[in-house]
């Protein structure tokens, strides 16, 4: 094992099960999400992202007169419909997660 390996496995020799589950992110329920305590709640995250394309589903839905789930998570076959639905969905994700490109670069 190297030298970084064993500070860890003696730092957590001294936890016990409870202060373990502290290192561990809930969402907006306070349920687990099995992900590491980080900068970015990701269990908070994708439940608000849950609730966004919901609501642009239910949006495209009602401006194109298309059926779309609520659960859907496909951009729906319509040109139109299609381009709306990915420029409201990259619009929401350039303000609320950490994307690897600005916004422009998904319009293209």
């Amino acid at each position: 094992m190297n030298e970084v390996a064993i500070k860890l496995a003696n730092a957590f020799k001294g936890l016990n099960r409870k202060s373990l589950l502290q290192l561990f992110e809930r969402d907006t329920k306070g349920d687990k999400t099995g992900f590491l305590v980080r900068s970015k709640n990701y269990g908070v995250f994708y439940d608000e992202y849950e609730a966004e394309v919901t609501r642009i589903n239910r949006e495209v839905s009602k401006k194109f007169g298309i059926r779309l789930a609520d659960d859907n998570r496909l951009a729906p076959r319509e040109k139109e419909a299609r381009k709306l639905w990915n420029h409201m969905r990259n619009d929401w994700l350039e303000t609320h997660c950490d994307r690897r490109y600005k916004n422009n670069y998904y319009r293209a």
